[in-house]
Parts: C-alpha cells; sequence; structure tokens
C-alpha cells in the first residue's frame, strides 16, 4: 500500500496529482483538516483512506478513486460538523446554566 495523508494535502503542488484535480487543500480550510485529525483523532482512518485512493489512481481505476476520494470527504466534512456542532451545544449549555 501507497502511504498518503496529510503531507501530501500540503506538499502538492496544484495539478501535480490526479487525485487533487489541481485544487489540494484551500489555505482557508486547512484549519479543519487539522481540527479531525488533531481533536477527533483521525489519524489512523485517514492513511487508510489515503493509501486506498492512490492504490485505486495506481492501478487506473479513476470511478473507484473519485468515489473513494468522494466519501473521504465528505467524512471530513461530517466529523468537523459534528465537532463544531458538539461545540454550540456546549456554548449553549453554559449560556443556559449561567
Amino acid at each position: 500500500m501507497h502511504e498518503g495523508g496529510l503531507h501530501a494535502h500540503q506538499s502538492a503542488p496544484p495539478g501535480s496529482c490526479p487525485a487533487h484535480r489541481g485544487r489540494g487543500v484551500p489555505a482557508g480550510r486547512a484549519h479543519y483538516v487539522w481540527t479531525e485529525l488533531l481533536w477527533l483523532d483521525e489519524w489512523k482512518i485517514a492513511r487508510d483512506e489515503h493509501a486506498e485512493i492512490v492504490d485505486a489512481i495506481c492501478a487506473g481505476d479513476a470511478a473507484r478513486a473519485g468515489s473513494l476520494a468522494r466519501a473521504h470527504v465528505r467524512g471530513s466534512r461530517d466529523n468537523v460538523l459534528r465537532l463544531l456542532q458538539t461545540k454550540s451545544d456546549y456554548r449553549n449549555f453554559l449560556a443556559e446554566a449561567s
């Protein structure tokens, strides 16, 4: 399996990797990647998902690579939204308790 992960998002210049379709992680959203990895401890899952995506690309299976990449991004989005909702709920709880 190929190693992938956050380093690939940060170090690959736009357009250098077909998995990024010339984009990568926009600078304004990089903090969400760190939030998911550090607060939710998703390192192993992220590594495994990136490895599957890279394997599909290397095998020339664009449909599978695209499907895996979309699922990866959706999962990350859902994780961060869940964390932000929990943070908001906690703030509301504290405000109501005071």
